[in-house]
């Protein structure tokens, strides 16, 4: 590599670059009666539910199962484990309606809808939920029938899908301790369309309106600012006020994007809030945003005496 880097006239220099930083202390989870564990070193917390409850919980009550002949015999056995492995997180799971007599007589009514895949086609995954959504109106849990066979990773499987199941409820899972009061946190990003696709682009954007950070509004449009509008008025409904406090993260922009969304996309958030908050009569927000990019290829070094220690969280650097 020496060798090849002399041929261009490249010189490295042999000391690597030198930055402040400090390390974060590790997060805090709230589970179920506010019992606090804290992040492993991976910022995984999903052993803690083993014997934690989530700290809100609904009930599954009225839900129907739809599943082919073809994978209808292991159905018996993955709601048994639904069941066995929901009741130590405190979620309480009834057994399923007959499937068609559900649907047909008390459509709009149930809590949801569970539906057996014999693939994963992204075209008839995304079939399902429109018709769920928009004909029903009503949550829905896809599960794939090969997933029914998996002895070994089911209870996991399952564990992990019914915590979703309890969030679509309107449940919530876990939680954190923030010092910040009246607080909004919104999450943005953007698919493009590929080839074929006509070439419109589709935002989405979720906010949170509750104390815990647990709890969020979602919309999907072309226009972010009308949905960022949406956002702060979901916000005013639930709480009979406007945040104090925003704070945005903006995932799916390149670098060469990135004086267009700081020039463009938040001047336009900024108006909004201009426009609402002077409307309400009450002083503007604090706004932080936040443009989060995961693929990068610079790495980080902590330095500990002799040793270079590689660290993979906790570490904010002050540039």
């Amino acid at each position: 590599i020496q060798a090849y880097i002399k041929s261009w006239n490249i010189q490295l220099s042999p000391n690597p670059v030198e930055l402040t930083g400090r390390m974060l202390p590790p997060e805090e989870i709230v589970c179920g009666n506010s019992q606090v564990t804290r992040l492993d070193d991976k910022a995984d917390w999903t052993n803690a539910f083993r014997s934690q409850k989530m700290m809100v919980v609904q009930r599954l009550a009225r839900w129907a199962i739809v599943v082919t002949s073809r994978d209808s015999q292991g159905v018996q056995n993955l709601v048994g484990v639904m069941q066995r492995v929901s009741t130590p997180l405190g979620y309480m799971i009834a057994p399923p309606n007959p499937t068609w007599s559900a649907m047909d007589q008390t459509s709009g009514q149930l809590d949801m809808i569970f539906i057996i895949l014999a693939n994963n086609n992204a075209e008839t995954y995304g079939m399902v939920k429109k018709r769920c959504s928009i004909d029903f109106g009503i949550p829905s849990q896809c599960f794939l029938a090969k997933n029914m066979n998996n002895a070994k990773g089911l209870m996991s499987i399952c564990t992990k899908m019914v915590i979703q199941m309890n969030a679509k409820q309107g449940g919530e899972p876990w939680g954190i301790k923030t010092p910040l009061k009246n607080i909004m946190v919104l999450g943005y990003d953007v698919h493009h369309a590929g080839p074929g696709g006509g070439g419109m682009s589709i935002g989405a954007m979720t906010a949170t309106f509750n104390e815990t950070l647990g709890r969020c509004y979602s919309t999907v449009a072309t226009a972010a600012g009308a949905m960022f509008e949406k956002c702060l008025n979901a916000y005013f409904n639930k709480n009979n006020k406007l945040p104090e406090r925003i704070m945005m993260y903006r995932d799916g922009v390149g670098e060469g994007q990135l004086n267009a969304v700081f020039n463009q996309e938040l001047e336009g958030f900024q108006n909004r809030i201009k426009a609402t908050y002077q409307h309400q009569g009450v002083k503007p927000p604090k706004l932080t945003y936040i443009v989060v990019n995961k693929r990068i290829s610079t790495r980080f070094f902590e330095v500990a005496g002799r040793n270079l220690n590689n660290r993979d969280l906790d570490l904010l650097l002050m540039t």
